[in-house]
């Protein structure tokens, strides 16, 4: 039908998860990572959020 959007990507639009594109170097990630890792926690409960927020850091990066 006219006037319908055609599913897929948009030209001049980035693709996700395009590897030719990436978001965050795997500099950044690393800097990240060490900066979150590299803090001291004292709890078992800052272990686990400094954990989450690790993981949070490594999924937003694979996205």
């Amino acid at each position: 039908m006219p006037g319908q959007p055609k599913p897929g990507p948009r030209p001049g639009r980035p693709t996700p998860g395009d590897p030719a594109d990436p978001r965050t170097t795997p500099e950044q990630l690393e800097t990240s990572l060490r900066g979150v890792l590299g803090e001291e926690t004292a709890t078992l409960t800052e272990e686990a959020d400094q954990l989450a927020r690790a993981h949070q850091i490594l999924h937003d990066a694979l996205q």
